[in-house]
């Protein structure tokens, strides 16, 4: 299917089974990193915190406490089947890079951000799969990208073109940033890439990378004078104010009220999908 892509600067046709099968792909891409593992563990361990605080003898007892999985990234990869569904309502367009600098890749190539999130001052977990102005960039080869997006948001390109062309430097270097800042600890990047150019990447996002990962919120509540604890799990994405010519956000999408939700869906069915889900879980209790 990447051959195919390649060759011809088609991606897949959203209404063909190859669509299907890339998005599963691209979703066991994103969980099966070392970051993800990484991350994963984090999560729990900070949930875990945000949640024992409230004991009485969390300082005796669980302060030092750490949470630990004996193969956190098969962990993550197990629990990226739940999140197939959630795939659905995007759209797909091929970027093809023209300019003098190839794309990079990274030890964690799926980068997923929502310049409609950032645009709104909204971005705590804008980049959640199921989130409103989704976006995901997949750099394929140096010269090509897949591009998953949000069509009720944003307008890529021309509408009756399923391929972007750019020649601008610029452009590439966005896309380039945002793949160190997801990165783990590698970076990879062909020939015509200089050092000069890696060191300056690397050197001038550090302080941004450095300011990114999971965080856990607990809440503290009462109810017929019993206390109940709430855990908010989510993570602080880089922001780079990403500006592309050929990326547009919608009327529609810029008039959108975007209220007090932490996440706010894409579609009404990923609802009536949360709805299902906790019922599937109640019943399995």
């Amino acid at each position: 299917m990447l051959d195919i892509m390649r060759i011809h600067f088609v991606p897949p046709s959203v209404n063909d089974n190859a669509f299907a099968v890339f998005k599963r792909y691209t979703l066991y891409q994103m969980y099966r990193t070392v970051k993800a593992g990484n991350e994963l563990t984090d999560t729990l361990n900070k949930a875990f915190h945000a949640v024992w605080k409230f004991q009485n003898d969390y300082e005796e007892k669980y302060k030092d406490l750490s949470l630990r999985q004996e193969n956190p990234v098969l962990l993550s990869l197990a629990n990226a089947e739940r999140g197939l569904p959630l795939m659905e309502h995007l759209s797909c367009k091929l970027l093809v890079n023209l300019s003098y600098l190839p794309f990079i890749t990274s030890d964690n190539p799926i980068v997923t951000y929502n310049q409609f999130m950032e645009m709104k001052g909204h971005y705590t977990g804008a980049t959640a799969i199921v989130a409103k102005g989704l976006q995901i960039f997949f750099p394929v080869y140096p010269r090509m990208m897949v591009c998953l997006y949000d069509p009720y948001v944003y307008k890529y390109g021309d509408d009756e073109k399923h391929t972007i062309v750019t020649e601008s430097e610029r452009d590439v270097d966005q896309f380039n940033t945002l793949q160190f800042l997801s990165s783990e600890s590698q970076l990879y990047f062909n020939d015509f890439i200089s050092e000069e150019y890696i060191t300056s990447l690397v050197t001038g996002n550090l302080a941004k990378k450095e300011n990114t990962g999971p965080f856990s919120k607990s809440f503290k509540t009462w109810d017929k004078g019993k206390p109940r604890h709430f855990v908010f799990s989510s993570s602080i994405d880089s922001q780079i104010k990403l500006n592309l010519p050929f990326i547009e956000i919608l009327q529609e999408a810029k008039d959108f009220d975007t209220d007090t939700r932490y996440v706010i869906p894409r579609h009404p069915s990923f609802d009536e999908l949360e709805e299902k889900m906790k019922k599937d879980r109640s019943f399995d209790d």
